[in-house]
C-alpha cells in the first residue's frame, strides 16, 4: 500500500481541528505569549470548553477549580497547555472500534492517553527538552490504524498468521502489507500539518533508529509497551511485543525501573478510564 493509495482515505478520518494544530505549533515558539495563546483556543469554543473539562479532571491533579484557560495556564504551567489541547480533542479523533485491528469503540484513546500518561512518569526520570512533544506523540502514536483498519480487516488472515508464529506486529504489518501503522500516521500526521518532530516521532516509534532525534520516538516505543504488557488497548496486537535490551539501555533505564513504572501507571488507570469514557462521545 502506498501514500497516493491511503491519501483519501486520510481525507475521511475526523482530524484535530484547525487550531489545536496551530497551538502545537506555536506553543514553545519564544515569540508566542499566554494571551495568544488563550486567544486562539478563544477562536473554537468546542475546544476551549474541552481544555477545561481536561484541566478540572483528575488527570490533571488540580485542586482548585478553572474556570478559563489563562487561569489553566497560570495554575499548571504554560507547557501544560500542549497536554490540555492534544487530550481534548484527540478523543474525537481517535474514537471508534475497528473490525481490522479488533478494537472497541475506544480503546485506542484509551491506549494513547494510558501512554502520554506514562510518558510523565517515564520523563520524570531523564532529562526531556520537550515533554509536551513526548506526550502529543504517545496520545496520537496510533493514528495510523484508523488509516489502515479498512485495509486489516479486509486482508488480515495474512497479518494474524504471522503474528501466530511470533512476528513482532510492526514486522507482521510491513510483511502482510508492505506498510505499518507508524509510518502510515506519520503520513496522516504530516498531511494535518503536525510539526515535523511530532511528525517524525510518530511515524518511527516502533524503529526509533531511522528518526533523526531518536530519544523522543524511544522514548513513545517504551510507554506503547508499557500499556500493551498490561493489556490496555491491545486489539489484533495481543501481546506480541517485548521491551528490547537496547531500548532500555539507550534510554539509560533499567529493568527495575520498568517494574516500578508498570506499577506507577496501573495506579493511575481509574482516571485514564474517567477522562476516556467522558471524552469519547455518544
Amino acid at each position: 500500500m502506498t501514500r497516493d493509495e491511503l491519501t483519501p482515505i486520510f481525507d475521511k478520518i475526523h482530524p484535530l481541528p484547525e487550531v489545536a494544530v496551530r497551538v502545537l505549533g506555536a506553543v514553545d515558539r519564544d515569540d508566542t505569549t499566554v494571551d495568544s495563546l488563550a486567544s486562539l483556543i478563544r477562536q473554537d469554543p468546542l475546544l476551549d470548553a474541552a481544555c477545561l473539562r481536561v484541566a478540572n479532571s483528575p488527570l490533571m491533579g488540580v485542586r482548585h477549580t478553572i474556570d478559563s484557560v489563562e487561569r489553566a495556564i497560570a495554575l499548571l504551567g504554560r507547557r501544560a497547555l500542549t497536554k490540555l489541547v492534544v487530550t481534548a480533542c484527540a478523543g474525537d479523533t481517535l474514537q471508534g472500534g475497528g473490525d481490522g485491528y479488533r478494537l472497541e469503540r475506544c480503546d485506542l484513546f484509551r491506549h494513547g492517553l494510558a501512554a502520554a500518561v506514562a510518558s510523565e512518569l517515564v520523563v520524570g526520570r531523564l532529562t526531556i527538552a520537550n515533554p509536551g512533544l513526548v506526550y502529543s506523540a504517545c496520545l496520537l502514536q496510533d493514528i495510523g490504524k484508523i488509516a489502515l483498519d479498512a485495509w486489516v480487516a479486509e486482508r488480515g488472515e495474512a497479518l494474524h498468521e504471522l503474528i501466530d508464529d511470533d512476528i513482532p506486529f510492526p514486522e507482521a504489518e510491513q510483511l502482510a502489507f508492505g506498510i505499518d501503522h507508524a509510518t502510515a500516521g506519520g503520513w496522516l500526521a504530516e498531511s494535518w500539518a503536525f510539526p515535523a518532530p511530532l511528525v517524525e516521532a510518530i511515524a518511527c516509534h516502533h524503529h526509533p533508529e531511522r528518526a533523526a532525534d531518536p530519544t523522543v520516538a524511544r522514548i513513545v516505543q517504551l510507554c506503547d509497551l508499557l500499556c500493551l504488557m498490561q493489556g490496555i488497548g491491545c486489539g489484533a496486537d495481543g501481546l506480541a511485543y517485548q521491551v528490547p535490551d537496547h531500548l532500555l539501555a539507550n534510554l539509560g533505564i533499567s529493568s527495575n525501573e520498568v517494574g516500578d513504572l508498570s506499577v506507577d501507571l496501573a495506579m493511575r488507570l481509574v482516571e485514564i478510564d474517567s477522562l476516556a469514557s467522558e471524552s469519547i462521545t455518544p
